[in-house]
């Protein structure tokens, strides 16, 4: 079966009288519909329906019309999202590829803005994910749960993953002690950054920086879409009882990263800068740390920004379960990271129009 197979493990609770779809070829039908652009139920459906003589032949099916957006909307729902998210792990642990080295992966929450219900005084659903900054897979989601925020919920994740050896990547609100020691318990690292929510520990960050000789430097350049940016990152080791001492045991670097920034404008070129703070629970060189805080950004650049302008998940109005859809998503960026695609767009529209190419990205990584 194409997803080599993950959704064959998934029990389906609907009634046996009158169930026309399986579960499994349902499931893969709905992806790989996503994988030719459908961005709505109703795109899903029109998709099911113009494919119908494909889908059979892949599938082994006998449909005689597609599933009505209605029936896939009800249908949905009644997936269990942990043995859901048990599937999509193990479809994304095949697509992923493991980089020699080390492996950073990004942590960063989202929002499901359609899920939102203001009539209802409901907020939107929040997913919690987890990011493979070197092959562009989303490795993983939690839900944040209500009246909650990402903080738990990175914990869990972390804590569900067990990844040793990798190194997590975070912003500043996962400046934790407990995500930190919760990351070397499990023979993982953390690099996040310092803000003003800790703020006796940015003040002996900074004042680290000031008494002690930075052990490495690292400065690189970017110039492109009218700028010039220079980063320059200064790594300083970590002194016995210089930290607070819930701290110490817990951090063993901290970088100082500083952004100068030339942009160009009618009257000149225009001169920012600022500077960041940022810890880590292991020792790497100011490059590794250069690596890890720009990978860091690439969980917004190509997996959220990707999934509202492209996918347009933002757009998207289911309110109950809303992750199911999410994960769903997932799994088709997923196959289109692992295919190597340079511009999603298009290769959606292609895949649209080929359906032997739309075939051979949803194998991908997957074949048994």
């Amino acid at each position: 079966m194409i997803f080599g197979g993950v959704f064959s493990e998934l029990r389906d609770v609907r009634r046996a009288q009158g169930k026309r779809y399986a579960l499994e070829p349902l499931l893969c039908a709905i992806v790989m519909s996503m994988l030719a652009g459908a961005k709505s139920l109703r795109t899903i459906e029109a998709f099911i329906d113009e494919q119908r003589a494909n889908l059979n032949r892949l599938f082994g099916t006998r449909w005689r019309k597609a599933p009505s957006w209605v029936a896939i909307r009800d249908f949905l729902p009644g997936l269990d999202e942990q043995e859901l998210e048990r599937a999509f792990r193990e479809h994304a642990h095949r697509q992923a590829s493991a980089p020699p080295g080390r492996q950073f992966i990004a942590i960063d929450g989202k929002a499901l803005r359609g899920s939102a219900d203001r009539l209802k005084d409901v907020a939107a659903r929040q997913l919690v994910s987890a990011f493979d900054h070197d092959g562009l897979i989303v490795l993983g989601h939690v839900e944040v749960e209500d009246k909650s925020n990402e903080i738990p919920a990175a914990q869990v994740l972390i804590e569900s993953f067990g990844l040793s050896g990798r190194v997590f990547t975070m912003d500043a609100l996962h400046c934790q002690k407990r995500t930190l020691a919760l990351a070397l318990e499990k023979d993982a690292n953390v690099v996040v950054q310092v803000k003003s929510n800790q703020p006796t520990l940015l003040d002996a960050c900074e004042s680290l920086a000031c008494h002690r000789v930075a052990t490495q430097c690292d400065v690189q350049h970017d110039k492109g879409h009218g700028r010039i940016e220079t980063r320059t990152v200064h790594t300083f080791d970590v002194p016995p009882h210089w930290l607070p001492d819930e701290w110490q045991a817990l951090i063993c670097q901290v970088a100082r990263i500083e952004r100068t920034t030339e942009r160009k404008t009618r009257d000149g070129w225009v001169r920012a800068a600022e500077t960041a703070w940022w810890i880590s629970t292991t020792s790497l060189s100011a490059a590794d740390f250069q690596l890890a805080i720009r990978g860091h950004w690439s969980v917004e650049n190509q997996n959220h920004y990707v999934r509202d302008v492209t996918l347009n998940e933002d757009a998207c109005r289911a309110r109950h379960k809303p992750a199911i859809l999410a994960r769903l998503r997932s799994m088709a960026l997923n196959c289109l990271r692992a295919a190597q695609v340079q511009n999603i767009t298009v290769e959606l529209q292609r895949h649209a129009m080929n359906f032997k190419r739309l075939c051979k990205c949803a194998r991908g990584n997957t074949r048994t």
